[in-house]
């Protein structure tokens, strides 16, 4: 059986403590009596009440006073308080809810009021409890369903980008009994767009959120990479990388990052033969309009006259024109210099599947 209530009266006319305190205890509640402000918050330094009943007017500290002592003080700040006043101008009705009270009762009391009042306010208090717990209990259970999905996400990237590894690791194997330079060329190109996505992947792995990626960081690092698989000395070609930190999805970052495969590697390839030395540039950036820009500009011997990149019978063009027109976004190339490549797109907004 559940204990009794406790309601502290606090007011400074005893008749009144007499009274209020024979109707509560007739209605089953326990009661504790307080003549006074100080008396009240002493007393509830030894035992919390589960509703103050509050008069206004009394000497010393006015019950505007106690109300607001009790609300700052985490130990009291939930208990219901109801004002008991003979004052019935509106100001002083507001102050009370402004400092916190949930109701007025007015003299001379009407105990049925009283009651009902008092009934309604611990009813809804053990509601709100009950809820509170609830709430409680769902969120610690999504929390942790949540925690299970991310350990899960953080496997699967982990897993996609070990099996791709795996895939570089046995077309290394394939390519060493394999003689014929085109076909050679054929395999490593190969390796450096699965290398794009496995590195996708692991920066998934490691990124807070499981769905977006730096792609400035992983620009950064992709580039290095397929910088390393060429017989390119620094002091013959410099890189130079200018990106912002800007988050993507996998959708699309991953169809960004074979772009930049692409674009890098052709780059390297093509321009700067015999022994020619230059710069290699590759930033990141937003433009006005709020679209990802990204560039790939080398001062080479630049792209061939009278060609159409966009009709070449090269492979990797066409992953590029293909891959941003899977971006939805627009590609470009300039004879200038050198060659200079400027992909803009927007980041796709794919519904979240998790």
């Amino acid at each position: 059986m559940n204990a009794p209530e406790l309601i502290l009266i606090v007011d400074d006319i005893p008749s009144n403590l007499a009274v209020l305190s024979e109707t509560l205890n007739a209605e089953g509640y326990d009661v504790a009596i307080a003549t006074s402000g100080e008396r009240a918050l002493k007393q509830m330094e030894q035992i919390l009440p589960d509703l103050i009943l509050l008069d206004i007017q009394m000497p010393n500290m006015d019950g505007f006073t106690v109300c607001q002592k009790l609300k700052i003080d985490s130990r009291t700040c939930q208990i219901p308080i109801i004002f008991m006043t003979a004052l019935t101008d509106l100001d002083s009705k507001m102050k009370g809810f402004e400092l916190g009270a949930i109701d007025y009762i007015t003299k001379p009391f009407q105990y049925r009021e009283v009651i009902a009042r008092i009934r309604t306010h611990l009813q809804l208090r053990k509601l709100t409890f009950s809820l509170e717990k609830e709430v409680s209990a769902q969120t610690a259970s999504l929390q942790n369903a949540l925690h299970e999905k991310e350990i899960l996400l953080k496997e699967i990237h982990h897993r996609v980008k070990n099996n791709l590894m795996i895939v570089i690791s046995l077309l290394n194997w394939q390519g060493e009994s394999v003689q014929d330079p085109k076909l050679l060329s054929i395999l490593e190109d190969s390796k450096k767009r699965i290398n794009s996505i496995a590195l996708i992947h692991e920066k998934l792995y490691r990124s807070p959120d499981l769905v977006k990626i730096d792609f400035g960081e992983y620009l950064h690092s992709l580039v290095h990479q397929i910088f390393a698989t060429f017989s390119l000395s620094h002091d013959r070609v410099q890189l130079r990388c200018e990106v912002t930190s800007i988050f993507l999805n996998i959708e699309t970052a991953t169809p960004c990052g074979l772009i930049i495969n692409e674009l890098v590697s052709n780059a390297l390839e093509h321009a700067f033969p015999e022994n020619r030395s230059g710069e290699l540039f590759v930033s990141l950036s937003h433009d006005e309009k709020d679209q990802i820009i990204l560039m790939v500009a080398d001062d080479g011997v630049g792209f061939p006259e009278g060609v159409d990149f966009r009709q070449t019978e090269s492979l990797g063009w066409q992953l590029v024109c293909l891959l941003t027109e899977q971006l939805e976004g627009d590609v470009q190339l300039f004879r200038e210099s050198g060659t200079r490549v400027v992909v803009s797109f927007s980041e796709l907004n794919y519904q979240r599947r998790f």
